[in-house]
């Protein structure tokens, strides 16, 4: 790679599925780009052969970032990722909290709503703006950003709300990082952004999904084998009263439990989630959450207090 360049990491997604009237392919990368007439600018392509989206598993979305990181580490000015949307919100976070801290380029990462073949495809505009974007080095003072529909989210914020529409995502909480236009970005201000840098994840950390008369056995029986416990639960972090008891129990045994709310509920620690001995997401949804608890219990220090490093997980990159 040339010093300079900008890099592209291709992994497929709706950007690139194509259907010919037979059967469906995926392009490359450099199909993508050529179609844009940009393959001669000082772009070079990388294909990461990963599956479709909703796939992945957190092991596959940090591999992803080790090929945002060795690009960056060749010289790239800057790295764009094509990501299929069913997860690509949980590898813009993960790939935010292993990058972000020390983020020395901009990182922007799109995808599409709609396939290659669409007779509306909103995939090639996407690719264009991200590769305009990605030009911009205020960009890489947000960390990793996502950049869709012209809307630029932050890694932690974005959230995928509707499957059936091209404007799918939203920032939770609003507003977004920023947008863009003819003029190129217009960005609101960043927040302050500080975290130590994740060494690894932890794979036994279950998401639970709470449910009206969910039996305590079976919530126990769940955490059996865990390291770690995320609990999707109601309103603004409420446990339904019949599994206090468990989940007292597990934390006062030693197990880290986060609390993430079905809707945007905010906050790490309240005299309800100290009684219960838990912590909150701090507006992350579960799946991220999961992704900081993973995060915190893999980078932990001998000796270390979990759960300033879990809230600064949580809370950097608002």
């Amino acid at each position: 790679m040339l010093p300079g360049n900008i890099h592209v990491v291709a992994t497929g997604g709706t950007i690139s599925s194509h259907y010919d009237g037979e059967q469906w392919t995926g392009l490359s990368g450099h199909e993508l780009l050529g179609e844009l007439g940009l393959s001669d600018q000082n772009i070079s392509v990388e294909d990461v052969a990963t599956g479709d989206s909703a796939s992945l598993s957190p092991e596959d979305m940090l591999g992803i970032t080790r090929h945002v990181e060795a690009a960056i580490s060749a010289g790239a000015a800057g790295v764009v990722v094509t990501h299929g949307t069913d997860s690509l919100e949980l590898t813009a976070y993960l790939m935010d909290l292993f990058l972000g801290p020390t983020l020395s380029v901009p990182v922007v990462i799109t995808g599409s709503m709609r396939p290659h073949s669409h007779p509306e495809p909103d995939g090639p505009e996407n690719l264009r703006h991200a590769l305009q974007l990605v030009r911009d080095p205020a960009c890489a003072e947000r960390g990793v950003v996502v950049l869709l529909d012209d809307v630029i989210y932050s890694a932690a914020q974005v959230v995928k709300r509707d499957a059936s529409r091209r404007e799918a995502f939203t920032a939770v909480p609003g507003p977004a990082l920023g947008s863009w236009g003819e003029a190129g970005a217009t960005w609101n201000s960043p927040p302050p952004r500080s975290w130590q840098t994740p060494n690894g994840l932890v794979d036994a950390v279950p998401l639970v999904t709470i449910f009206s008369g969910m039996a305590p056995e079976l919530l126990r029986g769940i955490a059996t084998s865990a390291q770690g416990l995320v609990l999707e639960v109601f309103g603004d972090l409420n446990l339904p009263l019949p599994l206090w008891d468990v989940v007292y129990e597990l934390s006062h045994l030693g197990l880290p439990i986060v609390f993430a709310g079905r809707p945007y509920a905010p906050g790490f620690r309240n005299e309800g989630l100290d009684f219960l001995g838990v912590v909150g997401s701090c507006g992350r949804t579960a799946p991220k959450a999961r992704l900081a608890l993973m995060a915190a219990l893999g980078s932990l220090a001998a000796g270390e207090d979990l759960y300033p490093r879990l809230e600064s997980y949580l809370g950097g990159g608002a």
